[in-house]
């Protein structure tokens, strides 16, 4: 009988030599990278990656040019960070989501591209350094032009917490494709009206709800209340 043996040495200690000529490195937490990902791929298919020393900005809008999408990822973000020159990196965001769903959230993630290279690659190293996987992505030529936002004096401002948002949305997905956000002095109102059913939320912001006897202004729900002539902004948490 013949057999054949693999024998497979992961030294986690020694340098990839890949590294050594990448103008772009950087590393952290694959939990905080896949979370990110994954919410811009939900709304844009392609987009840059504009890797500068500072750190990573992503700009893109979705296919019907509804949505806008801007991510700032300074370089404290990342446990450690390099990149000796501004660099465009066009990726597959659904190609890249579905890359990271291959890393478990505890795993530490490097990501680094060498000059010249139409590459993206990927290593993830377990937190006992007993398994490293690499993984490489062909990056795109992706015509985009940088849209610059005007300042704006807006006649509401509401803050939140992002999970209790994104509830929001489902919860009224429900009912309808539509929903309405409409804002008053006291807070904010999330509603969906479908042809069967529909419902409402009303979050009171932490001043009126701490005054146990505000009540919403209904009358006030046609049109944006202009928050900047009150004291405090409406804060939702």
């Amino acid at each position: 009988l013949q057999f054949l043996y693999f024998i497979v040495i992961l030294d986690p200690l020694r340098p990839s030599p890949t590294t050594i000529m990448a103008i772009f490195e950087a590393c952290l937490k694959a939990d905080l990278l896949k979370r990110v990902l994954e919410s811009v791929a939900v709304v844009v298919d392609n987009a840059n990656l504009e890797c500068t020393p500072e750190g990573i900005q992503l700009q893109a809008m979705d296919a019907s040019h509804i949505s806008l999408v801007e991510l700032y990822m300074m370089k404290n973000c990342f446990s450690e960070y390099r990149c000796t020159e501004r660099v465009t990196i066009g990726l597959d965001m659904g190609a890249l989501a579905k890359i990271m769903k291959l890393a478990d959230k505890e795993d530490m993630v490097a990501m680094f591209h060498e000059d010249g290279s139409d590459m993206l690659n990927f290593k993830f190293t377990s937190t006992d350094q007993t398994k490293i996987s690499d993984f490489s992505i062909k990056l795109m030529t992706i015509d985009s032009d940088n849209l610059g936002i005007p300042n704006q004096d807006y006649d509401a401002f509401v803050e939140m917490e992002s999970s209790e948002f994104q509830k929001l949305c489902r919860d009224m997905s429900v009912f309808s494709d539509l929903m309405k956000i409409s804002v008053t002095k006291n807070g904010v109102r999330f509603g969906s009206d479908g042809q069967i059913a529909g419902g409402n939320v009303f979050l009171r912001s932490k001043a009126h709800a701490a005054d146990e006897g505000a009540k919403p202004e209904v009358k006030d729900e046609k049109k944006l209340v202009k928050v900047k002539d009150e004291k405090k902004l409406v804060k939702v948490k």
